[in-house]
């Protein structure tokens, strides 16, 4: 009987607690606070966030991870820690630069600076800001001792990455023309040298030595502008030019305006070269008449006239000419890949294959020859021909060149030595490359966790598991985790902490570099979406150890995309101090605000902040439910209920789809306005149940009756529940769920109301949009005909609502804006207005100013009120608001 009763007073305080709550109100999204983490010291004893909603100001705290220090600064535009841990300095927006002592806990201002800069390496002593008064004096400050050095007329200065050198940026006169001063400063003696003075300087660069400067500077000359690569090195009387348009080797060529980059050993320089211009006899004898002329072949992929340019180098020992790395048959839209790390006397390129390339073709578009180019005198190397390639990269040493094959679903690997080339995943006997993808006919790897010491090995992924591979292909692949993946339906992913993260324009970003043989791994399990942590200790035998697993979510990588539900807070990447094991995490659940954690075992974690602003309003709970489709195939999908559901009750719900959400079952939801997505928040806390289900699609050609299967099966299955209204049963989608949207609604008339957002109707039209940039949409991409127009036009006809206009039944909320980028605004014309011919319950939105979706706040309340007010009237029988029947 006590048992009974203190249930009883349990039930009643709970509706007590539900009552006193109250549903979700668009002010709600004023006010949310936004929780953000900026950095954490090197030593990991502290950390900085903000909190900021979209009415309040935004506040920076910093926090002591002992909770001995907490500091709210508000205002700020630049806030950081030194190297050494000692000193964190910020910037106002009032021009206030102020330095707070970790240690002594002081803080002093000093007033009338505009921009502040660190090195980004080294010991931590150096800081230095400009003035704003007096205008153009840098102040160099030592934060050690406290001495101050003041250079005047400075308009802008940077440090090396070593924080060994600064160069200066003076602005003078001379002969009533503006000049710029280049001014090197040895920090720790304060000498300081002349570089140059040149009419204008930027693009500057320093080698990872910090002993090497090159810049650009220009020269305005015969109708023309000249762009010069000057070069100064530490103990140079004066800069020197070592690349303009008369060096040996640019055969007509000029500089890039673009970014340079020296060698890790700094004996060479890297940047971009481009044509200089046309000729007259380039152009007809009527180049007056405004007029744009096309041709066949004018927008071929690897087009480069006005690119990205040419990839060139000069030999910092041997200067004098330069090479040109790249040909006008390089992609351009794939950069070179240059090996930074430990071989930089070779390239990788991937080139236009032999054959001629069809431009209207997807899959042609996509195969190219790789190519290993060297940096010392230009000349290539064949690898592969005629390939999908995909992750292409150098070893972490250097030894090899590997690649993926979405064409023949392999890893490769090329061994530099001797030209040697294998299939190295051939011997694995699961698949290696994503067995549920069907955008394309071609297979997505599932990508390279780690190289490992002396490129003896490289991990590798499976759908699950984490394979150790020799890049030989002569030892036996292992399997480190030892099948537990599969065997239990989770996913592990190495968690990358210590790796070469891109450092260059052309660097590969598959090198890591595990410091230990113990790796961190992220787990999350593909049934029941829980996450967590585990460890792997590499040996002579694997183990692989459980830290944390559960319903919260810490981090997991993507399937396939980010989750497309609004709102839905995305897993953070866990921060890392950089000199100790010390992380900080974001810990969410549905139920549960994603506040900040460290750790520093993935076992144990201290919370840093604690806002729960849900706990004021009406929440939710969500609920994984499985469907099958007629061909056996199981689906699942997200059904949101209130706190307050009860059973007894029936409820309306609304479908909202964009192909796989599933993954985010425990993810937290904030209450945003609609930008043309469902406020699924907003809905369930106001009385309505929500499923977002899971669109796998299985035949090509066919996407639209898919779509409509799944939602139609998940309607299917839900409406047999008891608290399901199967009589209020409402659709949403945006984009490619728009068109779903209108594909599903001239098929069935079982739904209640629709509403359309950036949707197409017209497939026909809409390939003819986008064709040539855009072709592989439909023949290869989301589109999923997998067919030209022209092959299969009974296709697109097939998947375009527009011709089963009259079967439409179901009133519909079409928003599309006529700036839209993404989808034509003629698209929703031709809808509107074909609906309307035929007498059907139609409304059109579309906001001016606004592209594919909704950016301004006051236009997402409009549509978020309207959208609301739609399905109210239709699902619920709320009246009929005025703008619904205005003449």
């Amino acid at each position: 009987m006590r048992i009974l009763f203190l249930f009883s007073i349990c039930v009643q305080l709970s509706i007590i607690l539900y009552a006193q709550n109250k549903a979700l109100d668009y002010a709600a999204s004023d006010t949310w606070p936004n929780l953000k983490p900026v950095s954490i010291s090197n030593n990991g004893k502290y950390v900085i966030f903000t909190i900021s909603s979209n009415k309040g100001e935004t506040k920076w705290t910093v926090e002591a991870t002992d909770h001995s220090l907490e500091m709210n600064l508000f205002k700020i535009k630049d806030i950081l820690f030194t190297q050494d841990n000692r000193f964190l300095i910020f910037l106002n927006v009032n021009d206030s630069l102020g330095i707070l002592d970790l240690a002594r806990n002081e803080l002093n201002y000093t007033a009338h600076v505009r921009s502040i800069k660190l090195p980004s390496g080294g010991s931590g002593r150096w800081a230095a800001f400009l003035l704003r008064e007096p205008y153009g004096v840098l102040v160099l400050k030592d934060l050690l001792s406290g001495d101050e050095r003041r250079y005047s007329m400075v308009g802008d200065f940077i440090f090396d990455s070593r924080g060994k050198s600064m160069l200066l940026q003076l602005n003078c006169k001379y002969d009533s023309m503006n000049w710029q001063a280049m001014r090197w400063i040895d920090l720790s003696s304060g000498i300081i040298s002349n570089v140059g003075c040149y009419s204008s300087a930027d693009r500057f660069v320093f080698n990872e030595e910090g002993n090497q400067l090159a810049f650009l500077s220009r020269k305005f000359s015969n109708n023309r502008i000249d762009v010069n690569i000057i070069y100064y090195r530490e103990g140079m009387s004066s800069a020197l030019t070592i690349v303009d348009s008369t060096t040996q080797g640019t055969n007509g060529m000029i500089v890039k305006d673009w970014d340079m980059e020296f060698s890790k050993e700094g004996d060479k320089l890297f940047f971009r070269m481009e044509k200089s211009g046309f000729s007259r006899s380039d152009y007809s004898n009527h180049d007056s008449v405004p007029i744009d002329v096309k041709n066949s072949q004018s927008e071929i992929l690897y087009a480069r006239d006005y690119g990205i340019g040419y990839l060139a180098v000069t030999d910092l020992k041997k200067p004098g000419y330069i090479i040109r790395l790249e040909n006008d048959s390089d992609f351009v839209s794939y950069y070179p890949i240059l090996d930074k790390d430990c071989d930089e006397d070779f390239l990788l390129t991937q080139s236009v294959p032999a054959r001629k390339v069809n431009v209207y073709s997807p899959i042609d578009q996509l195969r190219r020859d790789l190519c290993l180019v060297s940096t010392k005198d230009g000349s290539r190397k064949l690898i592969d021909k005629n390939s999908v390639l995909y992750n292409v990269g150098f070893s972490l040493n250097g030894k090899y060149v590997i690649w993926y094959d979405e064409w023949k679903k392999q890893w490769n690997t090329y061994r530099k030595s001797d030209g040697c080339k294998k299939n190295i995943t051939k011997n694995i006997p699961v698949r290696m490359y994503r067995d549920d993808d069907d955008v394309n006919n071609l297979s997505r790897e599932e990508g390279i966790a780690c190289w490992l010491k002396a490129d003896r090995s490289l991990l590798i992924y499976d759908s699950y598991d984490i394979w150790k591979v020799d890049p030989d292909g002569r030892q036996k692949p292992i399997n480190m985790t030892n099948g537990y993946g599969r065997k239990n339906g989770i996913r592990f992913r190495y968690m990358n902490f210590e790796g070469s993260l891109p450092t260059s324009n052309y660097s590969h970003h598959s090198k890591y570099r595990p410091k230990s043989d113990t790796l961190i791994l992220e787990a999350f399990d593909l049934q029941t979406k829980q996450n967590g942590f585990f460890s792997l200790t590499m040996g002579r035998r694997e183990k692989l150890k459980k830290l944390i697993f559960g319903k919260n979510i810490y981090y997991y990588s993507y399937r396939f995309s980010p989750p497309t539900i609004l709102g839905a807070t995305q897993p953070m990447f866990p921060l890392k101090a950089k000199s100790v094991e010390s992380y900080v995490v974001q810990r969410q659940n549905i139920n549960d605000y994603p506040n900040l954690y460290i750790t520093r075992d993935f076992i144990n974690f201290r919370a840093l902040t604690s806002f729960q602003p849900q706990r004021n309003y009406i929440w939710f709970s969500s609920e994984l439910i499985h469907f099958t489709l007629s061909n056996g195939w199981r689906l699942e999908g997200i059904l949101y209920k209130p706190d307050d559901f009860t059973p007894k009750k029936k409820y309306p719900i609304i479908f909202y789809y964009y192909e796989r959400n599933a993954d985010a079952l425990n993810l937290f939801l904030s209450p945003e306005l609609s930008n043309g997505t469902l406020n699924v928040a907003w809905f369930v806390s106001n009385g309505y149940l929500v499923f977002v289900p899971d669109i796998r699609y299985y035949k090509h050609g066919f996407p639209g009756n898919c779509a409509f299967e799944a939602v139609n099966s998940a309607a299917d299955v839900l409406s047999r529940l008891p608290f399901i209204n199967a009589k209020q049963m409402g659709l949403q989608g945006h984009s490619f769920g728009g068109w779903e949207t209108n594909y599903i609604v001239s098929l069935t008339n079982r739904f209640a109301a629709a509403a359309s957002s950036g949707g197409a109707c017209d497939l026909v039209s809409l390939n003819n949009e986008y064709n040539r940039g855009r072709s592989d949409y439909f023949e290869s991409g989301q589109g999923r005909i997998a067919a030209s127009l022209w092959k299969k036009p009974e296709l697109y006809i097939h998947n375009s609502p527009i011709f089963k206009a009259d079967k439409v039944n179901t009133p519909l909320l079409i928003l599309h804006n006529r700036n839209d980028s993404s989808v034509p605004f003629m698209q929703a014309n031709e809808w509107f207005n074909s609906l309307s011919h035929l007498q059907k319950r139609v409304w059109l939105l579309s906001y001016a100013d606004e592209d594919h979706g909704l950016y301004s706040d006051k236009n997402k309340l409009d549509y978020s009120i309207r959208l609301a007010q739609f399905f109210d009237h239709f699902l619920e029988g709320a009246p009929e608001p005025a703008w619904m029947n205005e003449k």
